[in-house]
């Protein structure tokens, strides 16, 4: 049997838009013809997905409030501190983490977004990794995903952060360890419990996304 470059799976019954303007004007729309008093908009990041998606989604989505999730996270202190045991000193070998990402948040940082959020009149977007947790519950779930194998092209372009942290400078094989052993495992456990909810899958593997 050949090997099969481009798999696919056929989906019936959704619809696939292209671009920013797309995507820009299927929520606005969506949000005109749910938005009482207030709506609120969490996006959530897998790791990888660049900042400049945040700059995206601020020029295409309509909004009144903007929260960015990294200001209710640890510092980065706290995340070395946090993860220590599943990154270790050696240079290859980890232990697979059973971190989620609420270990992430700081909890008054967090406390104090969540009020800040549920008290807001008009349009709040949340992006970015945590986004889903800061909000009790949200009229609009994005989840902003992409390939691994994207995100260590990434981390070789020095291009991106591991959770928590401001590490694009370290060598690719730091940043692919702790994204192996710890991120995409808390990751992949939110995703898990976020998928019934999600409204949109926002495809960010190049700058122009799906």
């Amino acid at each position: 049997m050949p090997f099969n470059k481009l798999p696919s799976v056929k989906i019936t019954g959704h619809d696939c838009l292209f671009g920013w303007d797309q995507i820009g004007n299927e929520l606005n729309t969506k949000i005109s013809k749910d938005s009482q008093t207030s709506f609120t908009i969490a996006v959530e990041f897998y790791q990888g997905v660049s900042d400049k998606v945040i700059d995206r989604l601020r020029d295409v989505i309509k909004h009144d409030h903007l929260v960015l999730a990294s200001e209710a996270m640890k510092s980065p202190k706290e995340v070395e501190a946090l993860t220590y045991p599943d990154v270790t000193d050696d240079r290859i070998f980890g232990y697979l983490s059973r971190l989620n990402i609420e270990d992430f948040m700081d909890q008054e940082k967090s406390s104090k977004v969540r009020s800040s959020v549920n008290g807001n009149i008009g349009v709040t977007l949340i992006v970015g990794t945590g986004a889903t947790l800061l909000c009790n519950s949200p009229d609009m779930v994005i989840y902003a995903d992409m390939a691994r194998w994207e995100i260590q092209m990434r981390m070789r372009r020095q291009e991106v952060n591991n959770i928590g942290l401001k590490n694009a400078h370290e060598p690719f094989e730091t940043q692919y360890k702790r994204g192996f052993f710890v991120d995409w495992r808390a990751c992949d456990r939110l995703k898990k419990k976020l998928r019934p909810n999600i409204d949109y899958w926002l495809d960010t593997n190049s700058d122009d996304p799906k």
